[in-house]
């Protein structure tokens, strides 16, 4: 039963913003920021920040000074992607989302998909997706079956999907070793990547369109890396395009994205 410390906490109201957090959403995640040591700074305004630009797309140059000096937002922006804040939060935040869905704490299903993205005028490397046609980086993400986002890795457009198997598996399955099950599309597919994941103790299972499909046809388990995809790129508007300097960079802001998304999702259902 909701009562008025539950609607006072979980408010919008007072948020200047939509990107803002709200008193309980802050709380999910203030822990990982008790270490820092400010005198001027308000944290919680610089988090605050990060979203705004994650959600809006906006230059720095063009962030409100509401949430102070953007030499200062970036300035932690840039501190917390050193110090693995956002990949922190996602580690605390996935097993509270995944039970706010009504689903178990530890995923066994990992869903792997790629997603290319045109590049800006911005120094930094790249590649030119030749299937796609499209110049810039490839996003190789990966989803849990609940459609929450659990890895990431980027490279430049033209590297083939099949190459950030291996690497992406390994970097999910240090953090959640409940995995047993990978599914990907036939881009994936091939006895050498079936061999890699079977030493692992993964089952990889390519699925594809059913044949005769006319037109987008929802693969069952698959289409969760798809809405995952759509989700992000839609939503946040800095993922819309490759903004960023490099590919740290560039996966740092897609993490952020996800935390934001899992906050939403666990404080929706609170």
């Amino acid at each position: 039963m909701w009562t008025e410390e539950h609607r006072a906490r979980h408010a919008r109201r007072a948020c200047r913003y939509p990107s803002d957090l709200t008193d309980a959403q802050w709380d999910s995640i203030k822990s990982l920021f008790s270490s820092y040591v400010t005198y001027t700074a308000d944290i919680r305004e610089m988090v605050n920040g990060i979203l705004y630009l994650t959600k809006t797309g906006c230059p720095w140059d063009y962030l409100p000074t509401d949430f102070g000096p953007r030499g200062t937002v970036r300035e932690w922006h840039d501190r917390f992607r050193r110090d693995e804040v956002w990949d922190k939060a996602m580690e605390l935040l996935h097993p509270v989302a995944r039970r706010a869905l009504g689903r178990p704490s530890d995923p066994q299903t990992l869903i792997i998909d790629s997603q290319s993205i045109s590049a800006g005028p911005q120094a930094g490397p790249r590649g030119t997706d030749g299937g796609k046609k499209r110049k810039g980086i490839k996003r190789h993400i990966a989803a849990c079956s609940a459609g929450l986002l659990v890895g990431i890795m980027v490279t430049a457009a033209n590297v083939h999907d099949s190459k950030a198997l291996v690497p992406l598996v390994d970097d999910v399955k240090a953090k959640h070793p409940s995995i047993v099950r990978v599914v990907a599309d036939s881009a994936y597919a091939g006895a050498e990547l079936t061999k890699a994941m079977r030493e692992r103790g993964i089952d990889l299972q390519i699925t594809a369109k059913l044949e005769g499909a006319v037109g987008f046809v929802p693969v069952p388990v698959r289409w969760k890396i798809e809405a995952v995809n759509g989700i992000l790129t839609n939503g946040y508007r800095r993922l819309a395009k490759h903004w960023e300097g490099g590919f740290p960079a560039a996966e740092n802001s897609t993490k952020i994205a996800s935390v934001r998304r899992m906050l939403n999702i666990i404080h929706r259902t609170a």
